[in-house]
């Protein structure tokens, strides 16, 4: 494997900063749950949000680095507790750069009652697929469960899924791809809360959206 500049270890960061404090202003997460990684190119090494750290105050050196083993291997602080996950999919996902975990209010709100987002959205093709957003089996936090259980979920292909009683993932290439699609299972979310309330939301998948 090639060896990640440190420039470009160093846009990661600031770039995995930047989407940890949009997350924090958008409300997407309270306190220091949550939490966002980025891998290093083609490298088995990763930056990720470290544990118990306060968003609005986090800094770029303040992430840890890791390997795809799950070695803390650069940092002060220690990693987030969903190490595990964020390397699990990396593992399965070669297509995945970044990793961007939430508990935003809506998307959480249907992943308790284990449900799914439909494909609602003419948007939701562009950046998610013509296909709903499931939610992925229960397992505790920072378990081995809860990461095979999200690597199921996504399969090959999907980018956006729930984390049942836990909150939502959304992956991507790069951390402004995965926060793009973050937001967007929120947006879809709070719509689908709100159209059910009018009348029976119309679901897409047999439409002609995808161009």
């Amino acid at each position: 494997m090639s060896d990640s500049s440190s420039f470009d270890e160093q846009q990661l960061r600031s770039d995995v900063i930047q989407a940890a404090r949009a997350m924090w202003e958008r409300g997407y997460v309270s306190g220091t749950v949550g939490n966002i990684s980025a891998r290093l190119g083609d490298t088995d090494r990763l930056v990720i949000t470290p544990s118990g750290a306060p968003y609005a105050s986090m800094q770029p050196e303040d992430l840890a680095l890791c390997s795809l083993q799950c070695e803390h291997l650069a940092g002060e602080a220690g990693p987030s507790m969903e190490l595990a996950l964020h390397a699990a999919v990396y593992c399965a996902r070669p297509d995945v750069g970044a990793i961007v975990h939430s508990h935003a209010v809506h998307a959480s709100a249907i992943a308790v009652c284990g449900g799914e987002i439909p494909f609602l959205l003419d948007e939701m093709a562009y950046s998610i697929g013509p296909i709903s957003i499931p939610t992925a089996a229960y397992a505790p936090s920072g378990t081995q469960e809860l990461a095979e259980h999200v690597v199921a979920a996504l399969g090959r292909e999907r980018v956006a899924i729930l984390m049942a009683n836990h909150g939502t993932l959304a992956v991507a290439p790069d951390v402004a791809q995965a926060f793009a699609i973050s937001e967007l299972i929120e947006r879809a979310a709070k719509i689908f809360i709100l159209a059910k309330m009018i009348g029976e939301p119309k679901d897409l998948t047999q439409s002609n959206t995808r161009k």
